[in-house]
């Protein structure tokens, strides 16, 4: 071992990122040794050309084999991942921006993985047993992202990976979701966003200890009227989609506190019971509204309502019961007057309008607002 090398013999974590292009060095952030001191290594630093020369040998520096943490993001190393086995110690594991095909196979004799991403690849499909017989043996996973690939399809075998709690599948092409999912019962966050899919996937009505889960930009159509008996979601993401119809239960989520419907095709929410969720983030926005939904203003944890781009025509007093609003976002719809009662909201402070057909603003003290947008209304004109 020499003098560099030597000096980073506690090394547990390392970045690697474009080392085919740059010339990279093994360096330390921060870590964390078994007293919890944080250690401040020097930089040791290689040519591409000798590292990977390195690799071809099969000759790591000898605090390779200390590692618990490796970013090896934007490199090629699909060519050498066969010198992953060399990494015994490894729990983190970021392989991002490689043109992985499929996932390395060595993987299968790295066990104490508790997260890896492998995001921004070409994974295309993973064969049925291939993802769980690559880290089925890491008993300690509870973390993979896999967005930003060409998935098309996953495996039943994924309910092998029970001890899962956050899955990121975003920016694939899925239509559906394994029914093995269901059993995934400790997923805490599950992400889906930009995908393919037309219905709620049934593998989730059993993840009930789910905190946030994001099946935006899909093509869902409606939601079941009997949704999951969640306990614990607090943030819920159904974005551009195509929903027209929104389910009671939806709003009985009885931790959720941050709910985005944006750009759908809702026209109107009628509920005939009272909303329990204690939500305090709303998006409504780029819908087709042309009300304000009642429903909103029993919402009294509230403290942001998004509802831009609908042809919503005016304020109704009700609004007043939001007491704790501090954000009211309105702009382009068919708004022709500010009505002075949104005065009577204490904690108010940003109001977007612009864009409607406003011309008259009755709000004495618009000053007190840190902001408020009238751009591109007619009374805007006015004061100009």
């Amino acid at each position: 071992m020499n003098k560099q090398e030597k000096e980073l013999e506690n090394l547990k974590n390392l970045l690697l990122h474009d080392a085919t292009n740059w010339e990279i060095g093994f360096s330390m952030a921060q870590v964390l040794e078994a007293n919890d001191d944080v250690v401040l290594h020097k930089l040791l630093t290689y040519r591409k050309d000798k590292l990977f020369q390195l690799l071809e040998e099969g000759q790591f520096p000898e605090f390779f084999e200390k590692l618990e943490a490796l970013d090896f993001s934007y490199n090629a190393l699909r060519h050498y991942e066969k010198y992953l086995v060399k990494l015994p110690r490894i729990k983190n594991l970021k392989i991002s921006y490689n043109g992985f095909k499929k996932l390395p196979e060595v993987l299968e004799k790295i066990t104490k993985l508790t997260s890896i991403d492998a995001s921004h690849n070409d994974l295309f499909e993973l064969d049925k047993d291939q993802l769980v017989k690559a880290l089925e043996k890491n008993t300690y996973l509870k973390r993979i992202d896999l967005s930003y690939n060409r998935l098309f399809q996953l495996s039943e075998q994924w309910g092998k990976l029970y001890k899962l709690e956050s899955v990121d599948l975003s920016h694939n092409y899925l239509r559906t979701l394994p029914v093995a999912f269901e059993k995934l019962s400790s997923l805490v966050y599950l992400s889906v966003e930009n995908n393919q899919l037309t219905a709620f996937p049934t593998g989730l009505f059993s993840t009930k200890e789910l905190v946030e889960l994001n099946l935006s930009g899909n093509k869902l159509i409606q939601l079941p009227e009997e949704l999951p008996a969640w306990k614990s979601l607090k943030v819920l993401h159904l974005r551009k989609n195509r929903l027209s119809i929104l389910p009671q239960a939806l709003f009985t989520c009885q931790q959720l506190e941050a709910l985005y419907l944006g750009n759908n095709q809702i026209q109107q929410v009628s509920l005939a019971i009272k909303p329990s969720a204690p939500l305090r983030k709303l998006d409504l926005s780029g819908n087709q509204l042309t009300a304000i939904p009642s429903f909103i203003f029993e919402l009294a944890h509230l403290e942001e309502l998004h509802l831009g781009n609908n042809q919503i025509k005016t304020l109704p007093q009700e609004i007043k019961q939001l007491k704790k609003l501090k954000v009211l976002d309105l702009f382009t719809n068919q708004l022709k007057e500010v009505p002075a009662h949104l005065a009577d909201l204490p904690h108010l402070q940003y109001v977007d309008v612009s864009n409607n057909q406003i011309e008259q603003v009755h709000l004495d003290n618009i000053d007190r607002f840190e902001k408020f947008d009238l751009a591109y209304n007619p009374c805007a004109n006015q004061r100009n």
